[in-house]
């Protein structure tokens, strides 16, 4: 594994930066031939430089994030010459489009992750249309692609639906930040962790099981005591469970993840206000199975030190 920083005190001029940037990419390129793992995520100055790595014939794994200078061509440079590569991490790439990855992604089949995005939030979301995002998927045969992250992206019914179409054997799907979702779940059987975490709109449409589902970030979002029981009831094997800062469910909804998730080992309810923490008792004696409560905002401060005691007797961290 190799990365690359450049110090805070070199003072360059935009060519020299771009020269030696150039360079460096050079001597990896050749002198470090089987390297598996490179990461050049968020430089101090960004130079066009990932055409340079095509000798690096072992290439698995690659983090250009926060190269704002990236573009298709490059990429699709990169994907052509790194026949191995399993892994491409380019979060925060302003110049890629989802064309350009679908292209890119069309020269390399055996991909198993994709992370992408183009903003730092849901604001600045570039809008493109649902051809393009459709496209994305829906041109590609990625048959070992499981795990895909769209960070920040607008986030189409059409697209969801290729997924669904495609059939990719995605176990982890990342959706936080994005907007414009309808319907999320039932997409891919084997999922194991979907992260939902600040979409700024979210209807789960579950009258379907999905026992592989494992781990579930709903924090910031609209989910409601009759989503917390649709989720209780279609995903029982839930052994994490994200409801950070959600204000639309009570100890209703909470009761039912309780009751019927019978594997749950960890829950988040920090910042839900419409749940009493005395909740956490009850959640303890009932849910065995349950080793860490994040507990909701109490009025009266931390839990007693003999409280304390009492959930780790029950092996339960409570913080």
């Amino acid at each position: 594994m190799l990365w690359w920083r450049q110090d805070d005190d070199e003072r360059e001029t935009d060519d020299e930066v771009e020269v030696r940037g150039r360079s460096v990419l050079v001597l990896i390129s050749h002198y470090f031939p089987l390297l598996e793992v490179l990461d050049l995520s968020y430089p101090l100055h960004c130079y066009h430089g990932a055409v340079e790595l095509s000798h690096l014939k072992k290439l698995r794994k690659v983090n250009f994030s926060g190269h704002s200078d990236i573009n298709d061509k490059s990429l699709l440079h990169l994907f052509k010459s790194c026949k191995v590569l399993e892994e491409a991490i380019m979060l925060h790439c302003f110049d890629i489009t989802f064309d350009g990855i679908a292209k890119a992604l069309r020269e390399r089949p055996t991909l198993r992750s994709l992370s992408f995005s183009k903003t730092n939030g849901p604001v600045k979301v570039r809008y493109e249309s649902a051809y393009t995002t459709s496209h994305f998927i829906s041109s590609l045969s990625l048959k070992c692609l499981a795990s895909l992250d769209l960070l920040s992206s607008n986030i189409s019914d059409e697209l969801l639906s290729s997924i669904a179409t495609e059939r990719l054997p995605l176990t982890r799907l990342v959706l936080q930040y994005c907007i414009g979702i309808v319907q999320v779940l039932g997409i891919c059987c084997n999922i194991r962790h979907l992260n939902l975490s600040k979409c700024s709109m979210v209807k789960l449409e579950m009258n379907f099981e999905v026992p592989k589902l494992e781990v579930l970030n709903l924090s910031y979002t609209n989910v409601d005591d009759e989503a917390l029981y649709m989720i209780s009831k279609s995903c029982c094997g839930l052994l994490k469970l994200s409801l950070e800062n959600c204000n639309d469910f009570t100890k209703k909804g909470v009761n039912h993840v309780v009751e019927n998730c019978t594997q749950l080992r960890k829950i988040s309810l920090d910042g839900c206000h419409k749940v009493h923490a005395n909740i956490v008792s009850s959640m303890v004696s009932s849910r065995p199975s349950l080793r860490q409560i994040t507990a909701p905002p109490t009025r009266t401060g931390a839990f007693s030190a003999r409280k304390v005691k009492y959930f780790l007797r029950q092996g339960c961290l409570v913080c």
